[in-house]
């Protein structure tokens, strides 16, 4: 586990320095998003959530960093499986194409994050919630290392949040 923060610090502190450089490349968005959940599928099925894509077309081609990308997805993936709070977690994964980006959303319906929380919540090692045991919990690392990958891309991530109904980030990536 200490291996992994300092791992972590160590990236974004590479980031921020500007010395971390894309490896950008023409992929199936669609498919790292598949590729994704069956990683994060066993840590799913421990707290009964699903996770479902929701697509507007079956391929949707990206031009960015994928390894990088999908970085983005497996820390935005984890704190929805973590957060996810309820008998019957959903979270979804919607890509949808615009003109010459492609919108990407990750929903949950978990416990949501208090208004006040929100403008925290991509700050190093901000918690929000506290109480979680140190072992199950996370370093509050991972949106921050989300929001530096997309600020290499050239892009930003947003949130919407309603305490107790759930979450959802979004983020813009370069159609090919």
């Amino acid at each position: 586990r200490l291996v992994a923060i300092i791992t972590d610090l160590d990236m974004i502190n590479r980031f921020e320095a500007g010395e971390i450089n894309l490896s950008k490349s023409v992929f199936d968005l669609n498919t790292l998003v598949k590729e994704t959940f069956d990683l994060m599928e066993f840590e799913a099925q421990q707290k009964n959530a699903v996770l479902k894509l929701q697509t507007s077309q079956n391929v949707i081609l990206v031009n960015a960093d994928k390894q990088k990308i999908s970085q983005v997805l497996i820390n935005l993936l984890s704190n929805a499986i973590h957060y996810a709070n309820r008998q019957e977690a959903k979270i979804f994964v919607k890509t949808n194409i615009l003109s010459k980006k492609v919108l990407i959303e990750v929903q949950d319906n978990g416990m949501g994050i208090k208004p006040e929380m929100l403008p925290r919540i991509f700050e190093r090692f901000y918690r929000v919630e506290t109480s979680r045991n140190r072992k199950a919990g996370g370093s509050g690392l991972g949106l921050a290392i989300v929001k530096h990958i997309l600020e290499a891309h050239g892009e930003n991530i947003s949130v919407e949040s309603e305490y107790l109904e759930g979450t959802k980030f979004s983020f813009l990536l370069d159609k090919a």
